[in-house]
């Protein structure tokens, strides 16, 4: 059973989370992205080739990139981890998620997506969201829209959208430490501080990796003339509810999909412990799996 807990930012203060965020190993400098001339030179000849001569030298000045950021992107998956959330209750890890983007210096991202509609929670003569409602396991859910939107780019068309999940599961976490950490002071940064409630399906890395691309995204930006190397527009999002709320069927219907520019591709990943790190597995047609329930009726004489 999922124990009912009060979450530390619940109060509406903000001091537990400025407090959490100093956990976060900004990149050196600023963590509002630079970009140094070589890189932008890289990326400039990339985006300008006629050709695909360029296109290694891109490869491994992202690479590089990504690389110069690994502590970054470590301590703001242990905090995610650390505060995991049901599906649309991700209260948390949204005020995370925009806060890390802020310190990105990136503004044009959009809030509130995947209202939770169940009737318990949703009015829909008014299109409100109802005062919390008190749910499974004393549980309080608050009717969601925790979903997060980061446009990058032009603003046209094309856009290629990249989507991360951002709810936990309720789980008791008892993951062993490795026995390096066993007797660490800071060994709590690694487990759920929630009881009852894990991220055992890797959300937490999903969001982190958007988080990443986000970054690199934003550092194609030309800074000194204020636009972008490439055409069209990169649209992340953050979406709630993966683990059977229907959370991205919530976004589609609120325009995810169809809002300006609309969506032309999308693309989402997930974790999986039986690849090697740096490997992607990948197959034509249908990929992840879901889960349904059924009932069988079976009809005929009794027996024994």
């Amino acid at each position: 059973a999922v124990n009912a807990v009060q979450l530390p930012n619940s109060g509406g203060g903000s001091s537990w989370l400025d407090k959490e965020m100093k956990s976060i190993q900004w990149p050196a400098g600023s963590c509002t992205t630079t970009v140094s001339s070589a890189w932008k030179e890289t990326v400039n000849s990339f985006f300008q080739s006629t050709t695909d001569n360029n296109s290694t030298t891109l490869q491994d000045s992202i690479k590089t990139q990504s690389a110069s950021i690994e502590p970054f992107l470590i301590s703001i998956r242990r905090l995610l981890h650390r505060y995991p959330e049901l599906m649309y209750q991700e209260k948390l890890r949204s005020q995370i998620v925009q806060r890390v983007l802020t310190e990105m210096g990136i503004t044009n991202f959009t809030t509130g997506w995947a209202k939770n509609i169940h009737s318990k929670f949703y009015d829909p003569n008014t299109g409100t969201v109802k005062e919390e409602v008190e749910v499974n396991y004393g549980e309080v859910n608050d009717g969601g829209g925790h979903g997060i939107v980061v446009d990058i780019g032009s603003g046209q068309e094309p856009c290629i959208l990249l989507r991360a999940d951002m709810d936990a599961l309720p789980i008791v976490e008892q993951t062993p430490l490795p026995p390096e950490f066993e007797n660490n002071s800071n060994k709590n940064a690694f487990h759920s501080n929630q009881h009852g409630k894990m991220h055992a399906c890797g959300h937490d890395s999903h969001m982190t990796m958007s988080l990443c691309a986000t970054y690199l995204f934003k550092s194609l930006q030309e800074k000194n003339e204020g636009g972008y190397p490439f055409p069209g527009t990169i649209r992340v999002i953050f979406q709630p509810a993966e683990e059977g709320g229907a959370g991205a069927k919530r976004m589609v219907e609120e325009g995810v999909l169809t809002n300006s520019p609309k969506v032309k591709y999308a693309f989402g990943m997930h974790v999986w412990p039986t690849l090697l790190s740096g490997e992607v597995g990948f197959r034509s047609g249908t990929m992840f799996a879901a889960q349904d329930n059924f009932t069988l009726t079976f009809e005929g004489v009794g027996g024994q």
